[in-house]
């Protein structure tokens, strides 16, 4: 495995984790994008940043089904849906995993 593969190995395991939790992170994005030398995309950023350390189960579904295609377009990888556990009730995370998978085959 080469460096390059290897730190998107480690993005996708960061932004797993960050997705485990209760809350968005802008840190992680931040974190990310200097290991990756990738510069994040300017609107997707500035809609990500007000997010920081809000809970996900406090963002309107529609917004918190955004996030993984906002991070994409941040940093040119996202979580991997199998290991998504988000902690919100279950409709959102039901929504939040259809936009994820989709997203996800969409890349591929």
């Amino acid at each position: 495995m080469n460096d390059t593969d290897l730190k998107k190995q480690v993005a996708i395991t960061s932004l797993n984790a960050m997705m485990r939790q209760n809350h968005f992170s802008i840190c992680t994005i931040d974190t990310l994008a200097t290991m990756l030398e990738v510069k994040p995309e300017r609107e997707a950023y500035n809609i990500l940043r007000p997010l920081h350390c809000i809970d996900y189960n406090q963002m309107p579904p529609e917004l918190f089904a955004q996030i993984p295609t906002l991070i994409m377009r941040c940093l040119d990888v996202m979580p991997t849906p199998k290991i998504v556990d988000v902690r919100v009730d279950e409709r959102k995370k039901m929504d939040f995993m259809k936009r994820l998978n989709s997203s996800y085959l969409n890349k591929r």
